[in-house]
């Protein structure tokens, strides 16, 4: 039976505009009779909220995958259910990074371990891609315990290692370029 964990990192704040999506998407889950349970996760650095609301996930046995959502995103009412309903490893929905000029898919360029965002929409529908971030992605329980935290390095933000690591585990990454999901930023006006 499936069971979904939806984990949102918190930094500083959630938007409004999030939490309308998460509402919307838990009541569609609802009407679906998929269970689900919504944890927050509070602090600073995001990789360690990560590896938080990961140690939590894999304690309660009875979840079968944790969709990580960034506290930033919009999204409309089914997308929790489609992430889960394309039985990936790891499934996530591309968005616009901040600032707006590529999409949060990355490729591996010129074979080395420094990831390129994607400038444009590549394709359409589920593609194999070499990493993508975490704006809202779904990853299934068997996979998670092969990591122990979700990480970051000096060339890597956490979500693009943890999809390094998936990799080296031979794990697929999938994007749905289908649906790309909205990126909220805030600019302080003075």
């Amino acid at each position: 039976m499936t069971k979904i964990f939806i984990a949102l990192p918190v930094k500083e704040k959630i938007m409004a505009r999030t939490v309308a999506c998460i509402i919307n998407n838990i009541s569609f889950l609802n009407e679906k009779g998929i269970k689900n349970d919504i944890y927050f996760g509070e602090g600073t650095l995001v990789p360690r909220v990560r590896t938080g609301l990961l140690d939590k996930f894999k304690k309660e046995e009875s979840f079968t995958h944790i969709v990580f959502i960034d506290s930033d995103q919009t999204f409309d009412k089914d997308y929790i259910y489609k992430l889960v309903s394309y039985d990936k490893d790891v499934v996530g929905f591309p968005s616009k990074i901040r600032g707006g000029a590529a999409y949060n898919v990355y490729t591996k360029k010129d074979g080395d371990i420094i990831y390129k965002p994607s400038e444009e929409k590549q394709t359409t529908g589920l593609t194999k891609v070499d990493a993508i971030g975490f704006g809202m992605v779904c990853i299934k329980r068997d996979i998670t315990f092969f990591f122990d935290k979700i990480e970051m390095t000096n060339s890597m933000s956490e979500d693009i290692y943890f999809c390094f690591k998936c990799k080296e585990h031979n794990i697929d990454i999938w994007a749905d370029w289908d649906n790309i999901i909205g990126h909220l930023v805030t600019m302080e006006l003075k």
